[in-house]
């Protein structure tokens, strides 16, 4: 009988393991033509060109990278 576990015979690896550096130039550049996606649109984007990965992952990423965008913060008019 042999001493391997069952669940390594049935374990299979991502097909798509994507570098990190890769994964970052590619949000860098959805970052420069829209500056105003956060990382929520960018995992849409990516996903969009067949580059699963979590959003987790592209907000470390761009937290790391310093390419996070600007709050919008809604305009209250106050009066006096």
């Amino acid at each position: 009988m042999m001493q391997t576990p069952r669940s390594s015979f049935y374990y299979k690896p991502n097909k798509s393991s994507i570098c990190e550096s890769d994964l970052a130039d590619k949000i860098n550049e959805i970052a420069l033509e829209f500056p105003s996606y956060g990382y929520r649109r960018i995992t849409v984007a990516l996903a969009r060109e067949d580059m699963v990965v979590n959003h987790k992952k592209v907000y470390r990423i761009m937290k790391s990278e310093n390419i996070l965008c600007r709050i919008r913060r809604s305009f209250k008019k106050t009066t006096n």
